[in-house]
């Protein structure tokens, strides 16, 4: 058994890594279409905007993980009827959320315009529709992960980034050279794996009686939904504070280093992604799911150690290549600064997602305790972008250390069901 679950970890690991590659290749083609033809006060504004999305988007994994756990165990029992009616569910939810986001949006749009420096509505109105996107792909993602669906989880998370970075392409062929374009891509990006990801997940799921939806999601959402949030501002925020507090020229420059460094986080991402399902139910913390953590932890610090190599020495090559510029040595002490911050936070990644499926959400809340003394630091003290990095490496680094230091056994739940009972 335990063999064949470090397996099946490696060869799931392996297929997230291969989507996730080619969603790399697309996503910093884009990059690099964008960071050549948009002034580079429009790019600054595109990463700033898409900065702010990912700190809402991100902690919304909340509910992804919290549906992935009980669709696992709903799989586990194969009660596909079940699984059939929480979707169903949560999809009239979400788009009640999705109105109340579009909601906030409008009344607060006289902040957000003095935030971002915005002079026109379409970027503004294109951001807006990108969470709510998010939340059915969310649900969507959900479905396939608990299902363990991995073929169409690395479908649907190549696609988005491929099709929008065509898109983008043809935007800016055309002259199109705003950041209101690129958002748009985003879009309907978005969409078009969206429709892909309804289509794989009904060919899933061929029961449709609705029964009681599960009360253990929302509660399992709210307990993840700080962790993640804590989690989210450590890793896009600094765009944001740097677009608030610093001239869009200086915000432009600093963004493309982040774009760069960011790079170092998303490479081990698709472990902690394929090590979730598994370890559902085993609330114990037992053999062989302390192994697979272990192992995940190892490839995890294998690959951010690479990247990170990598950016270190080939920081030059890579603006060049990507960006089509010479950096400047602060755009070069930037990549390498936010590489090490993110090297921190990939096994804090891991990590997280573990003690989340082994319902131990309060093992990681020191996580939170790091991000806001991080943010509200920054927002008091308007730090350079080099303190900035400063301010969020000691976040980071803090992060990891508790994460280390806190694992351990997890408590039995009575509402969590072992995956091996139900076999």
């Amino acid at each position: 058994m335990k063999g064949k679950v470090l397996y099946h970890l490696e060869r799931h690991s392996l297929l997230l890594i291969l989507a996730s590659f080619i969603g790399h290749v697309g996503n910093y083609t884009f990059h690099t279409i964008t960071g050549r033809m948009l002034p580079e006060e429009e790019y600054g504004l595109m990463m700033a905007l898409f900065g702010a999305v990912y700190v809402v988007l991100f902690p919304l994994s909340a509910l992804q993980v919290s549906l992935s756990r009980t669709i696992a165990e709903y799989t586990a029992l194969n009660n596909r009827s079940a699984i059939s009616g929480l979707i169903r569910f949560w999809t009239l939810r979400l788009c009640r959320v999705s109105l109340v986001i579009l909601g906030i949006v409008g009344i607060t749009h006289p902040l957000l315009f003095s935030l971002f420096g915005l002079r026109r509505w379409p970027p503004l109105v294109l951001t807006a529709l990108i969470p709510c996107l998010a939340l059915f792909l969310t649900l969507t993602g959900a479905g396939l992960h608990g299902l363990q669906n991995f073929k169409g989880l690395a479908l649907r998370g190549s696609l988005l980034f491929v099709s929008r970075a065509l898109l983008v392409g043809g935007c800016l062929v055309f002259r199109f050279a705003a950041a209101g374009w690129a958002m748009l891509a985003h879009v309907l990006g978005m969409l078009l794996s969206l429709g892909v990801s309804i289509w794989m997940l009904r060919s899933c799921l061929t029961t449709t009686a609705p029964p009681p939806p599960d009360a253990s999601v929302l509660e399992g959402t709210l307990k993840a939904f700080p962790l993640l949030f804590a989690f989210s501002m450590m890793m896009s925020a600094d765009v944001v504070l740097v677009r608030a507090f610093h001239s869009e020229e200086l915000s432009g420059a600093f963004a493309q280093a982040a774009t760069l460094g960011r790079m170092i986080l998303w490479i081990p991402l698709p472990i902690a992604q394929a090590i979730f399902p598994k370890v559902v139910g085993d609330v114990a913390g037992g053999e062989p799911h302390q192994s697979l953590l272990f192992k995940a932890l190892l490839y995890t610090l294998v690959l951010v150690a690479g990247a990170l190599a990598g950016a270190w020495i080939l920081g030059a090559f890579l603006f060049e290549l990507v960006f089509g510029i010479a950096p400047t040595s602060d755009q070069i002490g930037w990549l390498r600064g936010i590489g090490i911050c993110m090297s921190f936070l990939g096994p804090v990644y891991v990590i997280l997602h573990y003690e989340i499926a082994q319902r131990r959400h309060a093992a990681m809340v020191p996580i939170c305790f790091f991000a806001v003394v991080y943010v509200g630091s920054a927002w008091v003290l308007t730090p350079t972008p080099d303190q900035l990095i400063q301010f969020l490496g000691v976040a980071t680094l803090f992060s990891l250390f508790t994460a280390v230091r806190g694992l351990g056994p997890g408590p039995a739940s009575p509402s969590a069901p072992s995956l091996s009972e139900a076999e």
